[in-house]
């Protein structure tokens, strides 16, 4: 399962998201941009849910960028959580670029910069 979005569930339903192969395409730029609420990013990785990063379309973002998504998905979750902490920049690295492969299961194919593995 692949879940987009994901912004109102709750804590069960997380739970449930943890399962094997169950992952989140995470599109913050577009959720603040229609105001829709805030994906609980931090959770889902604490409960070992795979998490890519994506912009979502031009019809609700400003912009194409991931760079800047990754940008928005870190302070996103600092602020959301109140933890500075929360979401460190390899980690939103790796959602930005391996998590989608691994959201598509094609992580031995694509999605790799180089050796670089997430620590």
């Amino acid at each position: 399962m692949l879940g987009a979005h994901c912004i109102w569930l709750s804590d069960e339903d997380i739970e449930r998201s943890a399962r094997p192969a169950r992952k989140v395409a995470h599109n913050p730029e577009c959720n603040m941009k229609i105001a829709d609420g805030i994906a609980p990013i931090a959770k889902f990785l604490d409960a070992g849910v795979v998490v890519s990063l994506g912009t979502d379309s031009c019809a609700v973002n400003d912009n194409m960028d991931m760079f800047e998504a990754m940008r928005t998905a870190a302070f996103l979750q600092k602020v959301s959580t109140m933890n500075p902490q929360v979401l460190p920049a390899e980690r939103t690295f790796a959602h930005g670029h391996a998590g989608g492969a691994q959201a598509l299961g094609m992580a031995s194919e694509i999605g790799s910069l180089g050796d670089w593995q997430e620590g």
